[in-house]
């Protein structure tokens, strides 16, 4: 039951992510809180912690209007969700088989 959920939890960050860095290139700082907001939320639901560290400093700096810096702490996002993916497989794939 747990690998379909975390694959279902890293789609749809996976998803959210684009969406986040469209608030970020046209300085929506309120889309862009809401939307680490939500992404931070669903990393710390499943253990993705750099997922969700990464994501809470984009919010911090969003929420203090610093699109710079929000955009600086967002990027390589997808970088860290592929790394959090890889690792949630490898500890899955033991239990599956």
């Amino acid at each position: 039951m747990l690998g379909p959920l975390m694959g279902q939890c890293l789609a749809d960050i996976a998803e959210r992510l684009p969406l986040l860095g469209a608030a970020l290139g046209r300085g929506d700082a309120k889309a862009a809180e809401e939307g680490a907001h939500a992404l931070a939320g669903m990393a710390a639901s499943y253990g993705l912690a750099a997922v969700e560290r990464q994501m809470r400093a984009v919010l911090a700096a969003a929420r203090e209007g610093d699109l710079d810096r929000a955009g600086r702490a967002a990027r390589h996002a997808d970088t860290e969700l592929a790394r959090a993916a890889q690792e949630v497989r490898s500890v899955l794939q033991p239990i599956a088989a």
